[in-house]
């Protein structure tokens, strides 16, 4: 048999070995189909009772420097009523001589939530004071500042004989011109690409460790050593299985978060919202994914080997995980676009790629120094892992330690 043949019935059985096991299935293909309808749904339903309970809950503020009892009906009236299309909530509005000292006491004690007063201070403006660190104080604050400025604008349209147009000095209208999927495509390259790259990390984590530190665990890597096989094509097959196992994570896990968006944003919004998925992005951004895939594989592999047992493989690929998913994230934040320096740059170049095919501005020069880029990490990857995993020291469960402690026996005896 050669080196292909032996990779591809390698790889066969080890993902015939994945699918039998029932928690690498549920981990696998369960998992990510339910995990983010779930996640999303709780989010939802969270932030859902907070704004809920924010607007049952009643504040109190105290006015001062109110110029006659017809100014102080006003203010009580719109202070205490939410207007319409402003977020609802009770506040209880007092009316009081100024006394800075005293309210300022009471805010600090709790017995207050806000102070109003509406004399102008130094500085020419009227103050709203209030107590940065309690929730129901900066509660107040937002509403009495909404509630003011619509008091505000009717005042002076009232001013102006109830004509509010003559409140603006000119009308903008905005207007855009890119269609939904554009936008949709512009939203969701802030955040495909950075879950793109932290779920092949994670899809790739497990089956690395459970191929090298696993087999030492079960006893069974002394009988792969002894095949009458390719060495290499023994670690190619384990190479197409961890990379067969971290694409299907990573589709599904994708696939799993592009079905929940929709339904989150339009939970959160008041407008009806539509999210386009491009897929036509993905077919011209494949080839690149690919090879990030199969580049982290082989990283994942490469570290893996040198584990004893799957807790020693989980503590080798940790720090691993954050150098990977540290660029990941800060690439994707806006701001950041796909330059020549950044597309030699592992990780981010892959993120940054993925993004600006979505957003559809990337360049030829950048993705070709990206392909090539890739290319070569992929093979020193490759190396590294075919390196390691012809290594008898790594392979074998203990052997190194076994033969430093043979050559010190060794050299004991000898004097």
């Amino acid at each position: 048999m050669n080196v292909a043949q032996v990779a591809w019935a390698v790889a066969k059985k080890e993902l015939r070995t994945a699918l039998r096991d029932r928690q690498a299935m549920a981990y696998t293909l369960l998992l990510p189909l339910g995990l983010y309808p779930v996640i999303f749904w709780v989010m939802l339903q969270g932030f859902l009772v907070v704004q809920g309970q924010r607007e049952r809950t009643g504040v109190a503020a105290e006015v001062s420097g109110a110029q006659d009892h017809e100014e102080e009906l006003r203010l009580s009236r719109g202070l205490s009523e939410p207007a319409p299309g402003s977020p609802p909530g009770e506040v209880d509005v007092r009316f009081a001589e100024r006394d800075a000292g005293a309210e300022d006491l009471e805010l600090h004690a709790g017995e207050l939530d806000a102070a109003l007063d509406l004399e102008p201070a130094e500085s020419g403006a009227s103050e709203l004071r209030f107590d940065g660190s309690k929730s129901r104080s900066t509660l107040a604050r937002d509403r009495l500042a909404e509630r003011l400025r619509v008091l505000a604008a009717d005042a002076r349209a009232e001013a102006l004989g109830g004509d509010t147009a003559a409140l603006e000095a000119f009308r903008v209208e905005r207007v855009s011109l890119a269609s939904k999927e554009q936008e949709s495509a512009y939203m969701l390259s802030f955040m495909l690409p950075m879950m793109f790259c932290i779920m092949t990390v994670l899809g790739a984590f497990f089956p690395a460790v459970d191929l090298t530190a696993g087999e030492k665990e079960r006893r069974t890597a002394e009988t792969t050593l002894l095949l009458p096989v390719p060495r290499a094509g023994v670690l190619l097959g384990k190479l197409l299985a961890v990379s067969a196992g971290a694409l299907a994570a990573t589709v599904l896990n994708v696939a799993g978060l592009l079905a929940a968006a929709e339904h989150l944003l339009a939970g959160l919004s008041d407008e009806a919202i539509e999210v386009s998925v491009p897929w036509g992005a993905f077919p011209a951004a494949a080839p690149l994914l690919v090879l990030f895939i199969v580049t982290t594989s082989a990283l994942m592999l490469a570290i893996a080997t040198g584990a004893d047992t799957f807790k020693q493989g989980q503590s080798l690929l940790a720090p691993v995980q954050i150098v990977v998913l540290l660029p990941a994230m800060i690439v994707s934040m806006p701001g950041i676009e796909l330059t020549p320096a950044l597309a030699l740059v592992p990780v981010a170049q892959t993120a940054l790629a993925f993004k600006a095919i979505m957003q559809g501005d990337a360049g030829a020069l950048e993705l070709a120094l990206v392909a090539v880029s890739q290319v070569v990490y992929a093979a020193l990857a490759l190396s590294l892992a075919l390196r390691r995993g012809a290594s008898e020291a790594l392979l074998l469960p203990g052997a190194a330690r076994k033969r430093k402690l043979g050559a010190l026996l060794r050299r004991g005896g000898a004097a």
